[in-house]
């Protein structure tokens, strides 16, 4: 499988483009003004301690306060069952963020310090030495603690990343050595520090990208920026120098995502509705609980064991694209599945396995349970920070969010119900009806008969005025002669 990384810097963003066979598989993005916290550690200030959810907020000097619940606090302080007892209003501590916030919600902390480096991540206070699951190998696993057992006997806890197999012993080392050194100076700086304040800034937007992906198994990584291009080349030179070769700056005149086809497929990543091969599409919904997927077959299933087969056939070109759609746009949290009904327990199977397939290359954590006998998959994956869909959007200011606003007749039959509560007032007034232009066309149409039905009713004569400024919902009754809203 041939791999790519993409990086498109502009002033106000910067996007980079993971390619998997010159597919689209997953998209980052950061505005200058939203840098990533994700990694950063604080020494902070407990501000509020909450007993009855067994959390506590914690001042790190950012806008909204950090959550730290008890199950994110390091092993020997979570002994005690009552956060109560491990913390009290003012005391400093030392935490790290694992997840950005969101809408109304400060940060996600954890008391678990770590720091990660190219090949390692170095957990200080501790004694675990771990190697990384997608490593599969067991010669390899074994192979990478032994390593780490000679440069680290016991004193640090160390997690062997991904991106270690096949690494020589020199280079774990010197990745542990820098990791050391790192420590020492931030025990230092935690030692002087007053909180709430930052102790230590994980790697950049781009930085971190070229530690946790860029590796041998990538073919190149282009970027178009050539300042971020000789930052990035400085770095790897001094962590992967075999690296560097690999490294492109892209000077063409034509948009970077453009000539590698990815602007496109990232127009897409906003429809809701996909259409797929053979008829197939996939409907995405976000809602504040969940995200819901539909599969529709879109045609004729055919009948008896052809409609079984054409169902899984269906069914499997759906899970593909989910399974890459999650990824892209970086889908967290809950994500209900609903594909068409099969009544073979086999297909079902079939279709489960495929999915997880899928999703296989996702570095997200993520947890599925088979199809259920309704044809629904549950699934929950890892939400690190917002997804794509909520970083690049904002509710719509007509419907709030809600993707569908009240019909002319709806708003007609409201302002019909408004002017009954005004009668009194409006009896033998000229009034003025402002309203949005779609409004106005409705209340016109028939030789404005709308218009004549409501002077009769009023005894008011009406106009109507037209301001695209005003949602289709809403509309104003004005008195033409002086000009006031009448309410």
């Amino acid at each position: 499988m041939s791999s790519k990384i993409v990086v498109n810097v502009q002033t106000h963003i910067t996007r980079i483009a993971l390619l998997e066979d010159e597919k689209l598989v997953e998209l980052l993005v950061e505005y200058p003004d939203a840098k990533r916290i994700v990694g950063n550690i604080y020494k902070g200030k407990v501000e509020r301690v909450l007993p009855g959810i067994q959390s506590v907020f914690v001042d790190i000097g950012l806008e909204k306060k950090a959550f730290l619940h008890i199950s994110d606090v390091s092993t020997d302080a979570a002994s005690s069952p009552d956060v109560s007892a491990l913390f009290r209003n003012g005391d400093e501590i030392l935490v790290k963020v694992i997840k950005e916030p969101r809408g109304t919600k400060g940060p996600r902390v954890t008391t678990r310090i770590s720091i990660a480096g190219r090949y390692l991540v170095l957990i200080p206070h501790s004694t675990v030495l771990g190697v990384s699951r997608k490593i599969h190998s067991a010669r390899e696993r074994f192979r990478l603690r032994k390593i780490a057992r000679e440069f680290a006997p016991g004193k640090f806890g160390i997690i062997i990343r991904t991106i270690a197999e096949g690494k020589k012993p020199a280079e774990l080392r010197r990745d542990f050595s820098e990791l050391i050194e790192t420590w020492e100076r931030l025990q230092v700086k935690i030692d002087k520090s007053i909180a709430p304040t930052l102790i230590y800034r994980d790697a950049g937007f781009t930085e971190s990208i070229v530690r946790d992906i860029f590796s041998s198994d990538v073919d190149e990584m282009v970027l178009d920026s050539r300042t971020e291009y000789e930052r990035i080349h400085r770095y790897i030179k001094e962590t992967a120098p075999n690296l560097a070769s690999k490294l492109i700056w892209y000077n063409g005149k034509q948009p970077i995502f453009d000539h590698y086809g990815i602007e496109p497929e990232i127009e897409k990543i906003f429809v809701r509705k996909l259409q797929l091969k053979k008829g197939v599409s996939i409907v995405i919904d976000h809602t504040e609980a969940l995200t819901a997927i539909d599969v529709n077959s879109g045609g004729y299933l055919g009948k008896g064991r052809d409609k079984e087969r054409t169902i899984l056939e269906t069914n499997l070109i759906a899970a593909r694209e989910i399974a890459r759609q999650i990824r892209l746009r970086d889908i967290g949290g809950l994500i209900i599945i609903d594909f068409i009904d099969m009544e073979s327990r086999e297909s079902r199977r079939a279709v489960y396995q495929d999915f997880k397939k899928s999703l296989k290359s996702d570095r997200a954590k993520f947890s599925i349970l088979p199809i259920s006998d309704f044809g629904l998959v549950e699934m929950t994956r890892q939400r690190v920070r917002p997804g794509l869909f909520e970083q690049t959007t904002e509710p719509c200011p007509y419907c709030s969010g809600l993707g569908r606003i009240l019909s002319p007749d709806t708003v007609i039959a409201q302002i019909e119900r408004y002017l009954l509560r005004l009668s009194d007032s409006i009896a033998g007034k000229d009034i003025t009806l402002v309203v949005h232009p779609n409004i106005a066309c409705e209340m016109l149409a028939d030789n404005a008969q709308l218009l004549h039905e409501f002077r009769r009713s009023f005894k008011s004569k009406f106009d109507v005025l037209s301001d695209i400024t005003l949602n289709p919902s809403e509309f104003k009754v004005i008195n033409s002669a002086t000009g006031d809203e009448l309410k």
